[in-house]
């Protein structure tokens, strides 16, 4: 597992403050593949409630999660749509959704979890493809 890529601090803080001036979009951080995926450590605007973004930006936030995509996904703008978290056919989610807040962030602490979770994630979504071999890809939920 010490071939993932790791994030650093001012890379998460860069998102972040891209997120904020831009008031829009996704950011992602290529991690490693897996047989079927790309994985990602995503950070991006969540829609936690209910409304559009354009009428009432009190449902969004600044979020993180691990995310997946298809080797054939030509998308990588919207962190609710074109990054699905990991989960394994049977409607069991690796969910690791969480809101990024504050305004005093220790970066390095951050991107440090963020790394501990994707490991994680990421041994995994190889141990659930390991399980699964010959029944083919699967696709977002």
């Amino acid at each position: 597992m010490n071939n993932l890529k790791k994030i650093n601090g001012e890379t998460v803080k860069g998102f972040v403050q891209w997120l904020k001036s831009q008031n829009c979009g996704c950011c992602h951080f290529n991690i490693g593949d897996t047989d079927n995926y790309m994985m990602h450590i995503c950070v991006g605007w969540h829609d936690y409630g209910d409304g559009d973004k354009a009428d009432d930006y009190q449902h969004w936030v600044i979020a993180w999660k691990i995310g997946v995509e298809t080797f054939n996904n030509a998308m990588q703008c919207d962190f609710d749509v074109d990054f699905f978290m990991p989960d394994d056919g049977n409607g069991n989610v690796y969910d690791t959704l969480q809101e990024i807040e504050g305004d005093s962030i220790d970066w390095d602490a951050l991107a440090a979890e963020m790394n501990e979770t994707a490991e994680k994630v990421y041994k995994w979504q190889l141990a659930l493809e390991e399980s699964t071999k010959g029944e083919g890809e699967r696709v977002a939920a």
